[in-house]
């Protein structure tokens, strides 16, 4: 019996002696989020610039329209004249584009060749869509027009080999010749009902597109 009791005693003394101290939850420090950091940025024209955040996000603010921003003589096929600001060692690492409200239309070359921006986000107020503003985008899969568009230029998609899926709403009534050419990959496309035409060369290289085709 003794026994019994002294092994009693040494298991509370030994469960006292492990005990978990008591925290007192209202001091404990809160836990935030990283703060993004604006590592780079510039202007586009008077009333439109650009950030780009240390979390490789490219941030479009402002208002009005764009202005063309890769020129050449040859639908960007060829040599070109880039004014991108953005075009610098961060180049290609944006993984994101995001073009805020107020912007009315992307310029000619856009984002001509940023083959690692998986992520776009397009404002409301968009109304036209420039020459080649996505092209070369090999790593876009999918992407959303905002209704509101009415005009999309040539070969704007051109060359965007991961494209799997587009739409284009039905306030879009021209699009150009070559839209999606080269979009090896594009299987469901919702096209605008108010297409006066579909233009040469709209879905060249195509392997099969399903769904949604000329709705």
């Amino acid at each position: 019996m003794k026994f019994e009791k002294l092994v009693a005693g040494c298991l509370v003394v030994g469960l006292m002696g492990s005990a978990v101290p008591f925290v007192d939850v209202n001091n404990v420090p809160a836990i935030t989020a990283k703060a993004t950091e604006v590592i780079d940025s510039g202007k586009i024209s008077d009333t439109i610039s650009w950030t780009i955040t240390d979390d490789y996000v490219l941030t479009i603010s402002g208002e009005g329209e764009m202005p063309v921003l890769v020129s050449d003589d040859s639908s960007l096929a060829g040599e070109d004249t880039d004014k991108r600001g953005w075009k610098g060692s961060y180049f290609y690492k944006i993984e994101t584009v995001v073009v805020e409200e107020g912007i009315t239309s992307l310029g000619q070359g856009f984002m001509y060749r940023m083959n690692s921006v998986t992520a776009l986000s397009l404002p409301s107020t968009l109304k036209t869509i420039d020459v080649g503003a996505f092209q070369d985008c090999w790593s876009l899969t999918e992407i959303d027009i905002p209704d509101g568009v009415t005009s999309i230029g040539t070969r704007a998609f051109g060359g965007c080999s991961g494209l799997k899926r587009a739409y284009i709403p039905d306030s879009v009534t021209t699009i150009g010749e070559s839209t999606f050419s080269g979009c090896k990959q594009l299987e469901d496309v919702h096209l605008s009902s108010n297409l006066t035409e579909i233009p040469n060369g709209c879905f060249f290289s195509l392997l099969s597109v399903e769904g949604n085709y000329y709705s």
